[in-house]
């Protein structure tokens, strides 16, 4: 392998595999690709109904934890996070939102000059094929396969029917411009088989001799000459490494490890390097601040009606969707976990859609604790709250100057007040749907949550059982202004030459959606950037 590149891109996830690919395209550009991660080979990956095992898979996930709580009774949260080439669109429940309009406007607002909703657009269009067909708001020529969700099980039937009883508008497409509505999630799953950045746009490139990927190796420090990137170390196999780069380095690592690597790399907070004795190239105080996430909460309903997937853990049930599957690529391993869900105000005060439910067929234990404990006992369906704006934010740290010490994440969910009101309008807003006729019709009666009715029983229930879903974001947020952003419009690192960050950690504030198709549309607009100005 050649020690010099024009381009090294540092993280194989969902934003990398798409720079990669899209940069590969000149044939007179050289392009190292760098993953910490094995190839993404595993079986249970190229099938969306598998997502609980990839999810849960060591392997292929970083498992971290966050510091403990102080508003969530001292607990340290789960965070799942693909190690493996695709990254987190390996894993994750496939679910494809974009955001809307008002999301846009408020990274605008932040200073992100070029990125409104009217900006992104085209290129969601060009990264995706809709099995529906081209249309005002879904593109038909792009690598990502995405598809209208569906289910046969009267759960779903049942949710969309309880949805519309209580007064939430029903939709056919949740990506829909107004960005508030219920109806059935869009999938990034095609022929019934995932549809992941890794598959989607890296597997058709690797064919390519300018294209160079390397896996199991952790990337440890950017190489600096004066105030521009010049290369990166990294550790493959225990044995230290060093590539070199004429052009750029792209960092697409995403909201955790792209600020601890530059930290590590001698450029973040000052003060915060000194204390972990790293020499300090760059003071930029904002390298690890403004972490967003969903706080999200979670609760189900037991059903006396036989209409969950539950039905599947029957021997004879299960093996003939196995058949379907392995035969026609059809059946419920062919579809991902959440069928249906959306975007809703958490009250008559909000100005837009600021929750997102997701309802899964299924009684669903926590992520955390294993793959035993996701597996249900009885019928009935599950449901996740998410807050989509959320105002707490907190910050990603160094534990210690060794690059394979996990960083300090500390979220600091609720810690801005308005949080609390906001999540306990919206939970209870959505459990409004237990007290429907469609709901009565299956017998659907509450499993855990509030031990009693009203919002005191709400809030603590919140505090004592509330999660967090996977979409960390901001840790190198973008903005014109160099004291309060990290990287510029076109992603390049305020006061440093030669680099560039690629990946969540970009966005300056969370959107109220799934980050996996924002982050391709990051990815694609930032290859683009980087063609255009290097010829």
């Amino acid at each position: 392998m050649a020690a010099e590149f024009d381009y090294i891109i540092v993280g194989g996830g969902t934003a990398g595999c798409v720079v990669a690919t899209r940069l590969s395209e000149d044939p007179h550009r050289r392009v190292l690709m760098v993953e910490a991660g094995p190839r993404d080979r595993n079986p249970f990956i190229a099938i969306p109904g598998a997502s609980a095992f990839t999810l849960a898979a060591q392997e292929l996930n970083w498992h971290r934890m966050t510091e403990p709580q102080a508003e969530l009774g001292g607990r340290s949260l789960y965070l799942a996070q693909g190690r493996v080439i695709g990254g987190s669109s390996s894993i994750n429940g496939m679910v494809y939102t974009r955001g809307s309009p008002h999301d846009y406007a408020g990274w605008v607002e932040e200073g992100a000059d070029g990125w409104s909703y009217d900006d992104v657009l085209p290129w969601f269009l060009r990264a995706e094929t809709h099995s529906n067909g081209a249309s005002e708001w879904h593109g038909a020529s792009g690598p990502l396969q995405v598809q209208r969700g569906k289910s046969g099980l009267g759960a779903v039937d049942a949710f969309l029917s309880g949805a519309k009883e209580i007064g939430l508008p029903l939709c056919d497409d949740v990506n829909n411009l107004a960005g508030e509505g219920i109806g059935h999630y869009d999938w990034m799953v095609g022929n019934g088989r995932r549809s992941s950045a890794a598959s989607a746009y890296l597997k058709p490139a690797l064919n390519r001799t300018n294209l160079s990927v390397i896996t199991g190796a952790q990337v440890t420090k950017i190489n600096m000459a004066g105030d521009r990137a010049r290369g990166v170390e990294f550790i493959r196999d225990g044995k230290r490494e060093q590539v070199h780069s004429t052009g750029e380095i792209i960092l697409a690592g995403g909201a955790v490890n792209s600020p601890a690597l530059l930290m590590l790399s001698g450029l973040g907070p000052a003060d915060h390097l000194r204390e972990m004795g790293i020499d300090v190239l760059l003071d930029q105080p904002m390298i690890g601040s403004n972490l967003k996430n969903h706080l999200s909460y979670q609760f189900s309903y037991r059903c006396s009606a036989p209409v969950s997937a539950f039905r599947y853990l029957n021997p004879l049930h299960g093996s003939l969707e196995v058949a379907k599957y392995l035969f026609a690529r059809r059946g419920f391993f062919a579809d991902a976990s959440a069928p249906a869900g959306g975007f809703y105000r958490s009250s008559d005060r909000a100005d837009a859609a600021d929750m997102q439910a997701f309802m899964v067929p299924i009684i669903l234990g926590g992520l955390g604790a294993g793959l035993r404990a996701l597996l249900p006992r009885e019928h009935g369906l599950s449901f996740f709250v998410n807050q989509g704006r959320p105002f707490s934010s907190g910050t990603v740290r160094l534990r210690s100057a060794d690059p394979s010490a996990p960083p300090v994440l500390d979220p600091r969910y609720l810690s801005d007040p308005r949080d609390l009101a906001v999540m306990v309008d919206g939970i209870a807003r959505m459990m409004d749907i237990v007290r429907t006729d469609a709901f009565r019709a299956i017998g659907a009666e509450q499993v855990g949550g509030p031990e009693g009715p009203g919002r005191d029983a709400i809030e603590a229930s919140l505090r004592a059982q509330g999660g967090q879903h996977y979409h960390v974001c901001g840790t190198c947020r973008m903005g014109t202004d160099p004291h309060s952003s990290v990287v510029d419009s076109r992603l390049r690192l305020h006061g440093i030459d030669g680099l560039r960050v690629v990946d969540a950690s970009i966005m300056p504030r969370l959107i109220n959606a799934n980050l996996a198709a924002p982050v391709m549309m990051i990815a694609e607009r930032a290859a683009s950037f980087i063609r255009d100005e290097n010829g």
